[in-house]
């Protein structure tokens, strides 16, 4: 059998890759390099490791989840890149489903429907991105108990930069207080009046050492820094 010939690229640093958008590309004597900044559909097909052979240098990874198909295979496929991508560092989920899986269904006292997989593991992700949308294309907002398990999960317990977005303003304090390496949250709360009026109630129920803004590129959000 021959050596197959491609095409190979090292210039090219961002990709979006959707598996059924390129049925009619001949993909098969392409290959990316040098990829750096990589958006996902969820599941990806066999040809997804042929045209990108490589993570070592992907350092931001944005996950949409196809929500007719999502499975298990899904959260495989997606450790998988992961467990090749030793310097990622900004990991975000745009959409996912809510429905359960086979497996989830037998843990469903430990399990909460309506967030995306953070239980995946990765040494290197410190920046998680958790405002996206779920599969009835609403936001997200986090309850407390949603909450809490992401400050339990694998990526919870690194994160350094989150944003979210939350049902109570309380679930902030409880992000705060408990992501013991957390140094920076935006965060959208669906209780709120107003940000300043949000930013009063927050102030002296958190360290002093906390400094607070309004989010100029997103009105409905504010920033927190905590040192």
């Amino acid at each position: 059998m021959m050596n197959q010939q491609y095409l190979k690229y090292n210039s090219v640093q961002n990709l979006q890759y959707n598996s059924s958008s390129l049925d009619e590309i001949n993909t098969n004597i392409i290959q990316f390099l040098n990829i750096r900044y990589l958006t996902l559909t969820l599941p990806y097909d066999n040809q997804f490791q042929i045209i990108i052979p490589r993570f070592d240098n992907l350092i931001y990874l944005e996950i949409q989840m196809d929500t007719r198909t999502y499975d298990d295979n899904d959260l495989f496929l997606l450790q998988n890149l992961i467990n090749q991508a030793p310097r990622l560092y900004y990991l975000k989920f745009y959409s996912w489903s809510t429905i359960l899986t086979k497996f989830e269904s037998k843990n469903k006292k430990n399990v909460n429907i309506k967030m995306p997989p953070y239980s995946i593991q990765s040494s290197s992700v410190r920046h998680l991105n958790l405002q996206g949308w779920n599969y009835s294309g609403n936001h997200q907002f986090y309850s407390e108990q949603q909450c809490l398990s992401l400050i339990q999960s694998p990526l919870g317990q690194q994160c350094q930069y989150l944003l979210i977005e939350v049902d109570k303003r309380a679930n902030i304090i409880h992000l705060v207080q408990k992501m013991k390496y957390l140094r920076a949250l935006n965060v959208r709360c669906n209780d709120r009046k107003d940000n300043e009026e949000l930013i009063k109630w927050l102030k002296p129920r958190l360290p002093s050492t906390c400094t607070f803004a309004n989010d100029s590129t997103a009105p409905n959000e504010i920033r927190l820094w905590i040192r």
